[in-house]
């Protein structure tokens, strides 16, 4: 048979074999065999999984040697893997890293070469590693050669000691450890000059509310300064200490920064237009204060939140019926003025909350309605749930 003929008989033995597991690895059958003998069939499968990336590593090291990006008028291999096989640019990055580092390969007189990473190869094709496990510690490693004050020696001496640290650690724990092996190398490693933190600086802020990024160190002194005050934890009352954790605190003060951020007016977008949250929501949702309304950046927030930021109006509402319609836009301008929240602070002092001390900087303006008589006070949002009126 030919190589193509002989390629594509292997790919459906490949996939026989997986139809034949499937039918047979079903949650029944898994589930007879106990939690020991269900995990250690677990781990079985994730070695075969785990040696599918020499497979990978073959395909793009083929690709490389026919040029096929060029062909397809691809940048690079890695983006022609991306559009082709519909994976996201990093996943085939890391495909690309991997094949680079652990295929083998063939020098230019056509003799066989081991791979630059032979350790970690190794334990790639005996499958007891993971593509995830086997892309931190080729990160590690290739920082490690950026060096100039680590050898190649030390280098293949830490190789050995990550890859050896698979059996029991993790991607993340993996990032620690060769954090601790740079410190013994290089102990004394120059901190980052001011062009390579300013090339670093990055920020993204995602749909789903994941924040990932650096600051520059002025940058992160700035935000330090800002959130720390205001993520102290409450003083204890009649409920206790602040059952908040510190994290959650620090993410309440964010939000707090944002808020009054957005209440100064001073941010603006295009054509001068005061920075503001627009969201539209359902009819239906509103009177029921249920369900979600969508911000123009597609983030999901719940009306019932919503609602409790309503007296501020810092977000804009876009009331919508069942067929689309627009029903109601809010306004951007707070339900008391600037004078207002003056004469506020000077008749209440602060937040208005009976036994409630909190000053009237940490206070925003809230409306309750009683007794069909609107009431505007100063609340702090701890103590304020909003009632929309």
């Amino acid at each position: 048979m030919s190589p193509r003929e002989q390629l594509a008989t292997a790919r459906r033995d490949l996939d026989d074999a997986l139809s034949a597991y499937l039918k047979t690895a079903t949650p029944a059958v898994l589930s007879g065999l106990g939690p020991q003998g269900a995990l250690d069939s677990t781990r079985d499968f994730e070695t075969v999984r785990n040696r599918i990336a020499l497979a990978d590593h073959a395909h793009v090291a083929a690709l490389d040697a026919t040029h096929a990006a060029t062909l397809f008028a691809r940048p690079t291999t890695a983006t022609l893997l991306a559009l082709t096989l519909r994976i996201t640019p990093a996943e085939a990055r890391a495909r690309v890293r991997a094949a680079e580092n652990l295929a083998p390969r063939i020098a230019f007189t056509g003799q066989a070469m081991a791979p630059l990473r032979p350790v970690l190869a190794k334990k790639q094709a005996d499958g007891t590693v993971t593509p995830p496990q086997a892309g931190r510690i080729l990160h590690h490693l290739e920082a490690f050669e950026k060096n100039p004050r680590i050898g190649t020696a030390q280098i293949e001496q830490a190789e050995q000691i990550l890859t050896d640290l698979t059996n029991t650690l993790g991607p993340a724990d993996l990032d620690t450890a060769a954090a601790r092996i740079l410190d013994v190398l290089d102990p004394d490693g120059d901190p980052p000059s001011d062009a390579e933190q300013q090339r670093r600086r990055a920020l993204t802020l995602t749909r789903d509310g994941k924040i990932t990024g650096r600051l520059t160190p002025a940058a992160c002194a700035k935000l330090q300064a800002l959130i720390d005050p205001l993520a102290a934890p409450r003083p204890t009352g009649e409920s206790g200490p602040d059952p908040r954790t510190g994290t959650q605190r620090r993410h309440d003060a964010l939000e707090a920064i944002c808020n009054r951020l957005l209440d100064t007016g001073q941010v603006h977008g295009k054509a001068g237009t005061r920075a503001t949250v627009i969201v539209t929501m359902n009819a239906d949702h509103l009177m029921t204060q249920c369900g979600y309304a969508t911000s123009t950046h597609g983030q999901r927030i719940p009306v019932r939140d919503l609602l409790r930021e309503a007296a501020d109006l810092k977000i804009i509402p876009a009331v919508l019926n069942t067929n689309g319609v627009p029903l109601f836009l809010g306004r951007a301008r707070r339900l008391a003025s600037a004078s207002q929240f003056h004469a506020l602070i000077a008749r209440d002092g602060g937040c208005s909350f009976p036994g409630c001390d909190l000053p009237p900087e940490w206070c925003d303006i809230h409306e309750r309605r009683e007794a069909l008589i609107d009431r505007v006070e100063v609340r702090d949002h701890h103590h304020c749930p909003v009632v929309a009126g």
